[in-house]
């Protein structure tokens, strides 16, 4: 397996037809690297003894064997380990130990630690904690406190590099940032978080705003830049008094709970193929605006050029499409694409 892994790496790759040698290793942060941390870390279940079996009364499904002290969540080379007790906990170190040495890892001593679920404890930006309520003890998990305090710093350091730049602009920037962290957090408890953020980022576009007319009062601003949703509703919202697009609030994106994947089920499975295009299909409306909604059910959720799902990974933009001339002012013309289908 190392072998093969190594000569892997060292082989070269292709882009656009043409062949280039691998100089460097993978880069920290690398689309790659989770890859390769899920085949270098293969196997940690099994040291840690965890094993699953087939629930009958559930349609077949996996469920994790009760006699199993541990549970183990794990995304890429981050992982958490569940126990009952703290004496549990310890034992799981010293398991780890000589699993990872032999591939050439340690545990960071910064990162690792046993901490009991009442204090709660950070994972892939969120906060996850049992706190104590009127009808018990519940678990929440929750945006992070250093997770906003990132979300919170890109926004700002963005207005800051655009300053002076014209509403518009601002908003065309701004509005994938704000998705992308809500679509983010929008699985888990952060309808008060969205309230918050938006209130952040509404004080800082009425900074910007300032900043872009100084000699003018308050009142001429808010009659100039503020509309109210075009979805309805009472509220006001950062609009460009010429293109009309408005600044997207974090707080519109519906909270939902996650839909969990069935244990097995991969996408590289034929058998499975309808399974994962249904899902695509709800993953890909969650993700994006109304129009690009409607121009993914009218192509099937296919690629206009490949005719392949559009949720394979990569990237997918709007492009005009030649038709015939008496179709151009119906906006039949326009297509979802993969982005490299392009080229």
């Amino acid at each position: 397996g190392r072998k093969l892994l190594k000569r892997w790496l060292k082989m070269g790759y292709m882009e656009q037809s043409f062949f280039a040698e691998t100089q460097e290793g993978t880069p920290q942060g690398g689309i790659i690297s989770p890859l390769l941390a899920n085949i270098a870390l293969h196997g940690m279940e099994e040291t840690l003894g965890i094993t699953y079996k087939k629930n009958y009364k559930a349609n077949d499904s996996y469920i994790m064997n009760p006699a199993c002290k541990f549970t183990l969540i794990r995304y890429a080379d981050d992982f958490v380990v569940l126990t009952e007790t703290k004496e549990q906990a310890l034992s799981v170190y010293m398991r780890l130990r000589p699993y990872l040495k032999d591939r050439g890892l340690e545990l960071s001593p910064e990162k690792t630690k046993v901490t009991h679920i009442e204090e709660g404890f950070e994972f892939l930006g969120f906060l996850i904690r049992q706190y104590q309520t009127e009808q018990g003890n519940k678990l929440f998990i929750k945006p992070s406190k250093g997770s906003r305090q990132k979300a919170k710093k890109k926004i700002g350091d963005t207005l800051r590099v655009m300053r002076g730049q014209p509403i518009g602009e601002i908003i065309r920037v701004l509005n994938p940032i704000i998705r992308g962290y809500g679509q983010y957090w929008k699985h888990v408890v952060s309808k008060k978080i969205f309230g918050t953020m938006d209130s952040y980022i509404y004080w800082r576009i009425g900074k910007h705003l300032r900043q872009l007319h100084p000699k003018k009062s308050w009142k001429w601003i808010y009659a100039r830049y503020y509309r109210h949703p075009h979805h309805g509703g009472n509220a006001w919202t950062p609009t460009c008094p010429k293109t009309n697009i408005q600044l997207l609030h974090m707080s519109w994106i519906k909270i939902e709970r996650h839909n969990m994947v069935k244990f097995k089920n991969s996408p590289d499975d034929p058998t499975l193929k309808e399974y994962w295009e249904k899902r695509d299909r709800k993953v890909f409306d969650t993700e994006n605006t109304m129009d690009r909604m409607k121009l993914a059910r009218k192509q099937g959720y296919r690629c206009a050029i490949c005719k392949t799902p559009l949720q394979n990974g990569e990237k997918v933009v709007v492009k005009d499409m030649p038709v015939p001339q008496h179709l151009i002012l119906s906006n039949l013309n326009l297509k979802l694409v993969h982005l490299p289908c392009l080229y």
